[in-house]
């Protein structure tokens, strides 16, 4: 089943959202994952804040592994 571009990247960032608000967690890879589809499927010039929320949640979930605040 193909998926349509806009329909992949809205689902995409509104996982990322959740974890963001703290709804649902995201292990490593799926942020690594979403990360690189994100890559793909959003342009260059809208993909920034996407990619900045990412790495944010990335550095939140070193830090919940490490114990640290």
């Amino acid at each position: 089943m193909l998926f349509h571009l806009d329909y992949v990247r809205e689902k995409i960032i509104n996982r990322l959202h959740k974890c963001a608000s703290v709804e649902i967690r995201l292990t490593r890879n799926q942020l690594w994952a979403a990360e690189i589809l994100l890559r793909k499927c959003v342009p260059d010039r809208d993909r920034r804040d996407a990619l900045l929320l990412v790495k944010s949640l990335k550095r939140q979930l070193t830090r919940d592994n490490r114990g640290t605040p």
